[in-house]
């Protein structure tokens, strides 16, 4: 009796349909959270996605090249949408993802064409011109302290790739859309994360020009602390930097990687997944902006630039119209790297 018993019990748990796996997505990273920017905008972008699609989503990082390519065989094959930035893991995605057909790959801050691969860009360029554009007035404004009316201003790119050339060459075309005279220089760290080598930098800038933009991560805090032992003006980027040196800080660069997960998330979500699709956040839907500069108005008093606001916001109506069009806005460009 005891044998039949056990025999109809696992004939019916035989019967019974397998429960469906929840799908699961993960987020690739090769440097560790804690920046206060970029990467913990992308880590609160997994945990606002999975609670809202009730998937489990998980950050993977290594930060060892040779164990690297060993994590992203690993999550290919584990999980059901691998999502990853402009980064180590992206080359993995370029050169592999025709290798995992079964798995979605989400790439953010670059398009990569495959048919399991769908894309989110930012039209930063659009932010990186108005940067420029108000680099060029603060350096001929002679009424804030620190400005000698120098004919060069300075940006700061954390590594020299695309994602980073495309910024730079929109902030120059900024710069020369108010001044075409004014010399850009730009100088790329090598790094994201050595605060001491942005402060180092930044002097070295300050001594030859009044405003420098910063696009190096967490570099960007020691390049923003040495326009403040300088007397000099920085931008900020990715996070909203404007506190950390008021009155020195003109004003950051906000991109919205979270925005892009939860993006991506939600399209695999809801099926409406497509490969070689490339996906934009602009102005228009608050994937990029800049931050209100109130705190250097505030901290400059008097000394504010008076045409600072209106020209910025009549550039950036030109540019959402179309009649101004950044030489770096992104239209889609694709790698078809499989």
């Amino acid at each position: 009796m005891k044998y039949i018993s056990l025999a109809l019990l696992a004939l019916c748990l035989w019967a019974q349909p397998a429960l469906p796996q929840a799908a699961r997505f993960a987020l690739l990273l090769e440097n560790p959270l804690g920046d206060k920017g970029w990467r913990d905008q992308l880590a609160a972008g997994v945990q606002q996605a999975a609670a809202r699609w009730q998937m489990q989503g998980d950050i993977l990082i290594e930060s060892q090249p040779e164990k690297q390519a060993a994590l992203f065989a690993r999550a290919a094959a584990d999980y059901d949408l691998v999502l990853v930035h402009a980064s180590v893991f992206s080359e993995f995605v370029k050169n592999q993802a025709g290798n995992f057909p079964k798995t979605r790959f989400g790439c953010i801050d670059l398009a990569l064409s495959a048919e399991n691969i769908m894309s989110v860009i930012f039209d930063d360029g659009d932010i990186a011109f108005l940067a420029g554009a108000a680099a060029a007035i603060v350096s001929q404004s002679p009424q804030l302290p620190g400005i000698r009316n120098k004919k060069e201003v300075g940006w700061v790119n954390g590594q020299n790739n695309a994602v980073h050339q495309n910024l730079f060459n929109a902030f120059a075309m900024g710069v020369h859309t108010i001044d075409p005279s004014i010399r850009v220089t730009e100088k790329v760290l090598g790094t994201y994360t050595d605060p001491a080598l942005g402060r180092s930098v930044g002097h070295l800038l300050y001594a030859d020009m009044d405003v420098v933009g910063f696009a190096a991560g967490t570099s960007n805090e020691g390049g923003i602390q040495a326009a403040q032992e300088t007397g000099r003006y920085a931008f900020g980027m990715d996070s909203n930097q404007d506190s950390l040196a008021p009155g020195h800080v003109i004003f950051s660069l906000l991109k919205r990687p979270d925005m892009a997960v939860n993006l991506l998330v939600q399209h695999f979500a809801e099926k409406t997944f497509e490969g070689r699709k490339v996906l934009h956040l602009g102005l228009n839907n608050g994937g990029v902006a800049l931050t209100d500069g109130q705190v250097f108005k505030q901290a400059t008093g008097k000394n504010f630039p008076p045409a600072l606001e209106r020209r910025l916001e009549e550039l950036r109506l030109e540019i959402e119209k179309g009649t101004i069009q950044t030489s770096t806005r992104k239209k889609g460009e694709l790698c078809d790297c499989l």
